[in-house]
């Protein structure tokens, strides 16, 4: 019973460790609108309801490494996959 117990304490620590708190996603959001690119984004309101309410969205860009946000190549990286997502998620192409 007891290995059972610290199978199941070790499963639910990484579970919680592993999910994203709402202040990281909006601290993320923060600093993407002030990319030109995001604020284009938030413009159109398919996609600005995408990026406020679809949790798989959200989630994504709580998980962005804030302290590498200001690396070109990693914002580069970033945008191509901010417009997957969206693209998957409304019927419209993103460049």
């Amino acid at each position: 019973m007891s290995i059972l117990l610290d199978l199941f304490d070790i499963v639910r620590y990484f579970y919680e460790s592993r999910r994203v708190e709402e202040k990281d996603i909006e601290k993320n959001i923060r600093y993407l609108k002030q990319q030109q690119w995001f604020q284009n984004y938030l413009k159109h309101p398919e996609i600005y309801k995408v990026i406020v309410y679809d949790r798989d969205v959200r989630e994504w860009i709580g998980k962005l490494k804030y302290k590498k946000l200001n690396h070109p190549s990693y914002v580069e990286k970033v945008r191509k996959k901010i417009g997957k997502l969206l693209s998957k998620k409304i019927d419209i192409v993103i460049h």
